[in-house]
């Protein structure tokens, strides 16, 4: 009730100052308590029925013929005085606990049927937000650089945008409340993973033709096998919930570009590596430009000076690509693609299009850093699969001869 509070909040008060970002959050929330609200529902309704069953099974007792005659016979009644009088002790609580469930019913019904009145108003209101809000995006929302804005609009504007971010980190707890099973299940595939190729992993090496895995074309699967499973599980959380904020895909990648940092500094020469922690830095920084409020002149001249280190970072990568690297081809093409959108990014700030520019920017760097990602995902998978050719063959004691390279190119 109190995250439905918040969102009703904001919907209802601050609907000016939500960016997309906020109206696709709020839908997923209300969506995902939509869904509790109709299963919560159906509990209900089965609740019902029982104490409808239940009161019927009461009227019957009242109705019975035996208990009728026992009622009006005095030396029955006389006989039978002490289970009457348990038996009306407990007629009476059994009374008492119908009412008092009953009523406990029909009001969590009746609150169940205003949330699911409200949610529906509400998603309604936020579809419609969210089908006006591309014009939204390329409207001009701030001047154009030279002529920045007086203080006390900006001021105003401000206070507003703060609201609205405070309602987001309140309706973000309901989220991750709501979807711990998802995490709980990524880490049972990753710890699958891991025990998967660590199996393999063991009986390459105590094979009796000594230790296998060095003749072997891995790069990133051994010895990192920790960090390749959990490339496995950040690679693949957004698979889980396709409605997921963009806070919580925004986690996810910055845990990925972690554990890349760590596996491309245990691979990759010095100075490739330190270029690599420039794109660490700048994905913290646009992601955390979604937590300062409206921008003024100096903050958007730092994220201009962002998408220009970004550009310059693009055309470092492209130079020191070479055919070593998996998906090189496919890297180049996004890393292209990745000074486009921060060109972009830098033409619609300066003409004051600021919720344009984060898109672009945000899609960049998003970009950029799942495309390495998923490179090495994909080099993973096939070492992962080598690994179980291998381990498979020196468990069973094959030593036939075959044709590697046949075998990974037919997986590629």
């Amino acid at each position: 009730d109190s995250s439905l509070s918040v969102i009703k909040t904001s919907v209802d008060s601050n609907s000016a100052y939500l960016s997309l970002r906020h109206l696709e959050l709020f839908k997923t929330l209300l969506i995902s308590m939509q869904e509790d609200v109709t299963a919560q529902r159906g509990k209900l309704d089965s609740a019902d029925r029982q104490m409808n069953q239940l009161r019927q099974s009461m009227r019957n007792l009242m109705a019975d013929t035996v208990m009728r005659a026992l009622m009006q016979d005095s030396v029955l009644r006389q006989h039978f005085s002490v289970q009457l009088k348990d038996m009306r002790t407990q007629w009476r609580q059994a009374s008492r606990g119908y009412r008092q469930s009953a009523t406990l019913v029909s009001n969590l019904q009746t609150h169940n049927s205003r949330n699911a009145i409200l949610l529906s108003s509400l998603i309604g209101k936020v579809d419609d937000m969210l089908t006006s809000s591309l014009t939204r995006v390329f409207a001009q929302e701030r001047g154009v650089l030279w002529r920045p804005d007086r203080g006390e609009d900006l001021q105003q504007l401000r206070n507003g945008y703060r609201h609205v971010y405070e309602s987001e980190r309140k309706a973000l707890r309901y989220y991750f409340r709501d979807s711990v099973n998802n995490r709980l299940f990524l880490l049972l595939i990753g710890a699958i993973f891991l025990a998967w190729n660590l199996r393999n992993i063991r009986s390459l090496r105590r094979s009796k033709e000594g230790d296998l895995l060095a003749a072997l074309p891995i790069e990133y699967l051994y010895p990192h096998y920790i960090a390749s499973a959990f490339v496995v599980i950040f690679i693949l959380a957004p698979l889980f919930d396709l409605r997921a904020p963009a806070v919580y895909i925004e986690s996810m990648q910055f845990l990925l570009i972690l554990t890349l940092t760590y596996i491309f500094w245990r691979r990759w020469p010095r100075q490739r590596f330190y270029y690599w922690l420039g794109v660490l830095f700048l994905f913290a920084c646009f992601s955390l430009s979604h937590h300062m409020v409206l921008p003024g002149f100096l903050q958007r001249l730092w994220f201009i000076f962002l998408n220009a280190a970004s550009i310059y970072l693009g055309f470092v990568f492209l130079r020191n690509l070479n055919e070593k690297l998996p998906l090189t081809p496919w890297l180049r093409a996004v890393i292209i693609l990745y000074n486009v959108m921060h060109l972009l990014a830098i033409i619609s700030n300066i003409f004051g299009r600021l919720s344009l520019a984060k898109i672009l920017s945000d899609a960049a760097i998003f970009s950029f850093s799942q495309a390495f990602g998923l490179a090495v995902f994909g080099k993973i998978c096939l070492e992962s699969i080598l690994l179980q050719i291998e381990g498979s063959r020196s468990r069973q004691g094959v030593k036939a001869a075959y044709k590697l390279q046949g075998v990974l190119d037919s997986f590629r």
